[in-house]
């Protein structure tokens, strides 16, 4: 990832149980040295298979912890939220 930024990547399921190309990839970054995180609605679609999210430049150094969820185009269906781990900001 390039300096005030995480790359998040997916496999699209698009066709498994509820999952459809459309879908909105929903990305949290929790810094809990700070206290803080920082999160999206509308990171991309589920077909793309991967998005790129801010990250305020005081977190640099700081270790978050990361999770990925989806949710529908037309907002009505949320999936459950996956832990993808750890990570130090560089």
């Amino acid at each position: 990832a390039s300096e005030g930024s995480l790359n998040f990547t997916w496999n699209d399921n698009s066709g498994v149980g509820n999952a459809s190309a459309g879908d909105l990839a929903m990305p949290l970054v929790f810094n809990s040295d700070k206290g803080e995180s920082v999160f999206t609605t509308e990171a991309g679609e589920r077909s793309a298979g991967s998005a790129t999210m801010n990250i305020p430049d005081s977190w640099m150094g700081d270790s978050v912890e990361i999770y990925l969820g989806f949710i529908s185009e037309d907002g009505t269906m949320v999936a459950n939220s996956a832990y993808l781990g750890q990570q130090t900001i560089a």
